[in-house]
């Protein structure tokens, strides 16, 4: 259910008034006296609301937030990163370890349109993005893979490939030519 916040609702209750009535002192001054509590209660929701929501809550609000999906903030950790935290928080609190949950998270993770996802025997996956990853963050993305997927259940590879000139042997650029560097597809990079 979403609401939609209201700015001036004296305004509108005068609009609503029938004709007899509007420019009346007395009328007007009773609809201004019963409706403008009704729109500081308005303005004080919108305030809780945004003070309680995820991407606009700050500092000890935050935390609270936090708490609630059972993310901690770390040591210095300033209130962008803890988002990040209590976003991926709550997407593994609703977590089964299926294929497209996992897809998705590492969609959000590593903030791609595309995720190659392969089932490697016997217990294993590989997640491969089309989108560059950044070095600083390979590690942490990761660590934050691995606790999406289920029990007994290992992140074998885990790296970023191109998109547009991929090496693939049927159907695509297979192998180069020492002669020549544009012939042939490019390695995937795995870290």
């Amino acid at each position: 259910m979403s609401s939609t916040y209201i700015s001036d609702h004296v305004a509108l209750a005068k609009e609503r008034l029938i004709e007899q009535y509007k420019g009346k002192t007395k009328v007007e001054g009773t609809l201004e006296a019963i409706v403008t509590p009704l729109q500081e209660i308005e303005d004080v929701l919108l305030a809780l609301k945004m003070e309680r929501w995820i991407d606009s809550a700050i500092g000890v609000q935050l935390d609270k937030i936090g708490r609630i999906v059972g993310a901690a903030r770390e040591v210095g950790q300033n209130d962008d990163d803890f988002r990040l935290v209590i976003k991926a928080q709550i997407i593994m609190n609703l977590n089964q370890g299926t294929p497209e949950e996992i897809i998705a998270a590492a969609k959000f993770f590593i903030g791609a349109a595309f995720i190659w996802y392969l089932e490697v025997y016997p217990a294993a996956v590989d997640i491969f993005s089309s989108t560059i990853i950044p070095e600083a963050n390979r590690v942490k993305i990761r660590a934050q893979l691995k606790k999406f997927l289920p029990a007994g259940v290992s992140l074998d590879s885990f790296g970023q490939f191109d998109e547009t000139n991929p090496f693939i042997f049927s159907g695509g650029s297979g192998f180069g030519d020492v002669d020549d560097p544009s012939i042939g597809g490019l390695l995937a990079d795995v870290y």
